[in-house]
């Protein structure tokens, strides 16, 4: 084998050759046989499918951070709850590209899930923004008490969720490798 030998997104870390005697009904054959070892490059998965999640996830926690300025906040809330969904709606998209993939059919891996814990926690943060939109009155811009609560607790809540949600998955991909 040649050192370095390379695939755009595997390694190969050996190859064994051997030959293998099987007994069939039709008769007595041999096979060739071609063990390849590889390990997958990390680099392009966390570029393609991580980063992109990752930024969606913090893109979704500005309009959490956008802030009335005027007592009037219709137009405020209106462009946070579609600030929201459209990135929401990346992120579905982003994740639907990575499960058309072939290679993830019939498994669900740590990627998966990553992918999964981000639209869920960009969900969130646009059900946050909408519910307290929802109940603003569009006149005078006044929120009920539990609306505050909504809006300062997503804002302190799910950053931290998901901040301790990357900890615990970067610890695990550690472990595991």
């Amino acid at each position: 084998m040649q050192p370095g030998l390379a695939l755009p997104d595997y390694r190969i870390l050996g190859l064994s050759f051997g030959t293998k005697t099987e007994t069939l009904s039709t008769g007595t054959y041999s096979r060739l046989i071609l063990e390849m070892k590889f390990a997958r490059s990390a680099g392009k998965v966390i570029m393609n499918a991580y980063m992109p999640a990752l930024a969606l996830v913090l893109v979704s926690f500005v309009p959490l951070a956008l802030v009335n300025a005027t007592k009037s906040s219709t137009g405020n809330d209106l462009l946070r709850v579609l600030f929201s969904a459209l990135v929401f709606l990346a992120g579905i998209a982003h994740a639907g590209r990575h499960f058309m993939s072939p290679a993830n059919i019939s498994y669900l891996n740590t990627l998966d899930c990553y992918l999964l814990v981000a639209n869920f926690t960009s969900f969130l943060a646009l059900a946050s923004v909408s519910a307290v939109a929802l109940f603003s009155c569009p006149k005078t811009g006044d929120r009920p008490r539990w609306a505050e609560l909504v809006d300062g607790g997503a804002r302190l809540v799910l950053p931290a969720f998901f901040l301790g949600y990357n900890v615990l998955h970067l610890i695990g991909i550690y472990n595991a490798i």
